[in-house]
């Protein structure tokens, strides 16, 4: 089972009170396959979403739906209400006005902050997906109606989800992409023990992205190390194939030996190996000296 259709699957067992049950209700039939006042429906491949809009619809208006079972490889759930007053009434019962049934939100169905909550539900139970978290965070909804598209987007938007909308096969897609605000709309919706889940997740990515950062940066660092070593190693060689390591006063020569008998050490590690005591920066200093008189020879 998707993480998506699992998410769904979960939130069809929410309890709800009355005045919510109503409101996702409305979310569920406005963003549905259909919202008019020739058809109202859903088409899902989901049972237990075919299920809860239903009965949702029975509950809020004492509206019998009926449901076709279709599909090839995928089974399909199309619910819908056959008749024609049924319709009228449901549409009644919300306050809705004729022309405007489906490109508006009717904020009268949705006044208490409980009832948005559901109204969201409804909303992503009918049009929405959810990446699986150990993927990508992300969560698409599928709109249609460009009036309504816009209308839900600074309804998201008020809810500080920071939603974006692209358009996608002549379809408006309103996205959340990062994870805190991926979070906040499951618990919005209330999907909390997968936001809970979702939390550990991002935890652990969150650690596997800081040990991978660190071993990147620990290898930026031996890397370095490597490379000075290369080029003082090369620079003390030339010195004594050409007979001028006697030239170099007493100081650079230490630490010229100090670097030939360990090559791959640190310049930390040399300052402890040392028998004579000296500071990273001082060792730095002297090794830089011999790179340039080094160099200096060279040009002569």
């Amino acid at each position: 089972m998707s993480f998506s259709r699992n998410l769904k699957t979960e939130l069809c067992e929410n309890k709800s009170s009355e005045c919510c049950k109503k409101a996702e209700c409305y979310g569920f039939m406005l963003f549905g396959q259909s919202f008019t006042e020739q058809k109202i429906s859903l088409l899902t491949d989901n049972e237990a979403t075919a299920k809860r809009y239903a009965y949702l619809i029975k509950h809020c208006f004492s509206v019998f739906t009926k449901t076709v079972v279709g599909g090839g490889k995928k089974t399909t759930y199309k619910v819908f209400v056959d008749s024609q007053s049924d319709r009228d009434r449901i549409i009644n019962s919300l306050g809705l006005v004729k022309g405007q049934i489906n490109s508006i939100i009717n904020q009268n169905v949705i006044k208490k902050d409980c009832c948005k909550n559901a109204f969201i539900r409804g909303m992503f139970l009918a049009c929405g997906q959810a990446s699986d978290p150990v993927k990508e965070y992300r969560i698409d909804l599928r709109i249609k109606n460009p009036e309504l598209a816009y209308a839900t987007f600074d309804l998201l938007y008020k809810h500080n989800l920071e939603p974006k909308i692209t358009l996608k096969s002549l379809t408006n897609v309103i996205y959340l992409k990062k994870s805190e605000c991926v979070e906040d709309f499951l618990t919005v919706i209330g999907a909390t023990p997968i936001t809970l889940k979702l939390m550990d997740i991002k935890a652990i990515k969150d650690f596997r992205s800081m040990v991978n950062r660190k071993g990147n940066f620990e290898d930026a660092n031996n890397s370095k190390v490597i490379n000075a070593s290369v080029l003082q190693r090369e620079a003390i060689e030339y010195l004594i194939n050409s007979g001028k390591f006697s030239l170099l006063s007493d100081e650079l020569r230490f630490a010229a030996e100090l670097r030939l008998n360990n090559p791959y050490a640190s310049l930390s590690e040399l300052c402890k190996i040392s028998s004579v005591p000296i500071t990273r920066s001082g060792l730095n200093h002297r090794f830089a000296k011999i790179i340039e008189i080094s160099k200096e020879f060279k040009e002569n």
